[in-house]
């Protein structure tokens, strides 16, 4: 089917807010026009949850819950109409659960009219005195018939019809959304032909223009269809313009050839009002769509919140932590002091067997760390006579010395206190006996290391990364170590304390 859909409404001349609302998908070809009634802007929430629930009624995926929600209908009704059906069920029922919960709500109603089209037929229920016209060969003609007091007198002959538009009660519903726990749904469904319109509409507007008015307003085609329902909405205001006007027209150019004889016929029926095992499984549709989702988005919305606060309070702390260290030169996590005779491992011997080394069966002894007054230097050797020399210089302290390497290598250069290679802690402390540095897990490569003048600016070499390739040879450069890169004590201990922590954040 191809068809055209235009929609218009407008608040009138009278009313302040405007609590009519309609809806359309052209893809899906369905409109939705519902009239609101309650005071307090309450009407203006009925007409839109009414329409928007059957919206999501109609597009919900799942087609065996429609079925259990419509279990009484679902052998007579097809399924354009049992969507159109439970929807207008599940609409009235969650606007009267809305009115249990808010006071503000209570009274609150809506009338309801829906059409849905398919390839040759369409499908309308409504509720209330909103109504659905029918244009075919110039003819007007009214699909549905009003649930309202006055329609009812006329049909039971208690008034004549020139006696209608004065009739003080004409407003007054016989059946609308939102106001009794379960509700009766007129349907119908029909043949739809190229060529027809179909006109939906609230009672602000066929209250002002009568049947011949509206007939020869559609019978005046435009090539722009919004631009004819814009002026039909003008012309009810003009004429009457007491109550909220809404006016929805679909112009059918289109339509596929009919499978069988059924769907030429028309049938005409009422949905009769929910038994308690349908109530029940309204009520936990409208609990697990609505309810528990709005519940949710506001409890993600408040966990959003906490978040942020979270964070922004995090931020403060770091960046009053940052602004104290450059105001005091000194940095939090200098607190932990060393004590006296506390005792440092420079290096352990566990190592895993699975590994490939060799354990060594005496583990290295632990060191008692004195005061650096200096600058901390790791040195490649080659021989223990390096380190002989570099204890001439005044002012060098051999801390430890060790051998990442294997145990036959080690004994191959007669050093005493072999280290293997693995993961050890490293702990670096300043003139001030505070800990400046620590790492744990520190792997240790046998990797050779060459110490040049550079070592002037303190830098520690490490290559962690490398393989072990252990060499007999010399270094390439031999350590040239004066008493200026390595100073003694009488240097200042601020000053040497703040360029070892820049050494070490570089």
């Amino acid at each position: 089917m191809k068809l055209v859909i235009a929609a218009a409404t407008d608040v009138g001349t009278v009313r302040e807010a405007n609590e009519d609302f309609f809806y359309y998908s052209k893809p899906s070809q369905l409109i939705v026009v519902c009239d609101g009634m309650g005071g307090h802007q309450s009407g203006a929430v009925a007409s839109r949850i009414a329409g928007k629930t059957l919206r999501d009624v109609f597009f919900h995926a799942d087609f065996a819950e429609l079925a259990r929600l419509g279990e009484d209908l679902i052998d007579q009704l097809p399924p354009l109409a049992l969507r159109l059906v439970t929807g207008a069920r599940l609409a009235n029922r969650r606007l009267l659960l809305m009115a249990q919960r808010d006071a503000a709500l209570r009274g609150m109603g809506t009338t309801l009219v829906a059409l849905a089209l398919g390839e040759n037929n369409g499908c309308v229920v409504h509720a209330g005195d909103s109504r659905l016209y029918q244009l075919r060969h110039k003819k007007l003609t009214q699909i549905t018939e009003d649930h309202s007091l006055v329609n009812q007198l006329l049909q039971d002959r208690d008034i004549r019809a020139d006696q209608v538009k004065h009739f003080r009660k004409k407003n007054v519903l016989t059946r609308a959304l939102g106001t009794h726990p379960t509700i009766k749904v007129d349907v119908q469904w029909f043949p739809v032909q190229a060529s027809d319109v179909f006109l939906l509409c609230t009672d602000g507007f066929h209250n002002a223009l009568d049947h011949d008015k509206i007939e020869a307003g559609l019978n005046r085609r435009e090539a722009d269809l919004q631009k004819m329902v814009d002026g039909l909405t003008q012309a009810a205001k003009t004429a009457n313009g007491s109550d909220n006007i809404t006016v929805a027209i679909a112009s059918v150019e289109k339509v596929a050839a009919p499978a069988d004889k059924k769907d030429k016929e028309t049938v005409k029926t009422t949905a009769a009002e929910e038994s308690e095992k349908v109530l029940h499984f309204e009520d936990k549709f409208i609990k697990e769509k609505y309810l528990l989702a709005k519940s949710g988005s506001r409890r993600g919305a408040k966990s959003k919140r906490h978040w942020w606060s979270l964070f922004s309070v995090l931020g403060v702390l770091m960046l009053s932590a940052l602004v104290y260290g450059m105001i005091n030169r000194t940095w939090p996590f200098e607190a932990e002091k060393q004590k006296p005779g506390d005792a440092v491992l420079i290096a352990s011997s566990g190592v895993a067997p699975s590994a490939g080394l060799v354990q060594s069966t005496t583990p290295p002894p632990a060191i008692t760390a004195p005061p650096i007054g200096g600058y901390l230097v790791f040195m490649h050797v080659s021989s223990s006579s390096q380190l002989d020399s570099l204890r001439q210089f005044s002012g060098v302290r051999v801390l430890d010395q060790f051998n990442p390497s294997t145990a036959s290598q080690s004994k191959s250069r007669n050093l005493s206190r072999p280290i293997l290679p693995g993961n050890y802690s490293l702990v670096i402390v300043d003139s001030l006996q505070s800990i400046v540095y620590r790492r744990d897990d520190l792997h240790m490569r046998a990797v050779p290391a060459v110490v040049t003048d550079t070592t002037r600016r303190a830098a520690a070499t490490a290559n962690l990364g490398a393989p072990a390739t252990p060499s007999n040879e010399p270094p390439a450069v031999a350590p040239q170590i004066s008493s200026r890169a390595i100073n003694d004590t009488t240097r200042n201990p601020a000053k040497d304390t703040l360029q070892l922590r820049e050494n070490f954040n570089q």
